[in-house]
């Protein structure tokens, strides 16, 4: 199943760094994700507005735990703040 995702499913989400888990039943949506060129690309056969809701549902983990994860003292906030938003910038432009 996961092959087929992968071969004919519908881009839902694209990720710099891959921090988002989507838990949802198989029977509503199958979900896979690969890195391709530094990115995960989620991909969704069967409803993808289901998965787009469940993406949305976890925004906030998303982002606490990118930040999280972006907590260096060569990196700073506003810099992480910049970078966090436009992951979410490109994917409402195109997928969400």
């Amino acid at each position: 199943m996961m092959e087929e995702v992968k071969n004919h499913g519908e881009t839902i989400f694209n990720l710099l760094v891959a921090t988002l888990t989507i838990h949802r039943k198989k029977e509503e949506a199958n979900v896979d994700w690969g890195f391709f060129a530094g990115r995960a690309i989620f991909r969704c056969l069967g409803d993808a507005g289901l998965a787009r809701r469940a993406i949305m549902d976890l925004k906030s983990m998303h982002d606490r735990l990118y930040m999280e994860s972006r907590e260096s003292p060569h990196v700073s906030r506003k810099m992480s703040e910049r970078s966090r938003d436009g992951i979410w910038q490109y994917n409402y432009g195109r997928y969400l």
